[in-house]
């Protein structure tokens, strides 16, 4: 009897995800990949940043764009095109600020944007350290 109590609990705490393809909202939508450091410049610096793409939202959504994604903006050497991270939590300060961040999340929604970033987590920057906690 306490084996069946088990698996009883077991298959009411394992419920398998069963996905309708034709339903996906993803399979529907139109996406845009943003390379951040050459979409478009805010301050003339020669480098685009955030304040660049927020600039270019209202284009992008006449385009017909559904999600932006964002190429790596995240503290980084630039070795890898952004993609050798040293810092998941901050911002590459070329790029911008955390708030501007904040104000591009705001702008993307306010359009009814979604917006994807993309993130790897394989591998780090060489600058991290054995004690950061991103090795």
């Amino acid at each position: 009897m306490g084996s069946q109590n088990k698996e009883a609990q077991a298959s009411y705490l394992y419920k398998p995800m069963v996905l309708d393809l034709d339903r996906v909202w993803w399979r529907e939508i139109i996406i845009y990949e943003v390379y951040v450091q050459s979409f478009q410049d805010s301050n003339n610096d020669g480098i685009g940043d955030l304040q660049g793409v927020i600039q270019r939202l209202d284009y992008l959504k006449w385009l017909g764009v559904d999600m932006v994604w964002l190429t790596p903006i995240y503290e980084s050497p630039l070795e890898d095109q952004g993609y050798d991270i040293a810092n998941y939590k901050g911002i590459n300060p070329m790029f911008g600020t955390m708030k501007d961040w904040e104000q591009l999340c705001d702008e993307i929604h306010k359009r009814g944007m979604k917006l994807m970033m993309d993130m790897v987590f394989n591998h780090t920057s060489s600058q991290v350290t054995q004690t950061s906690p991103f090795k």
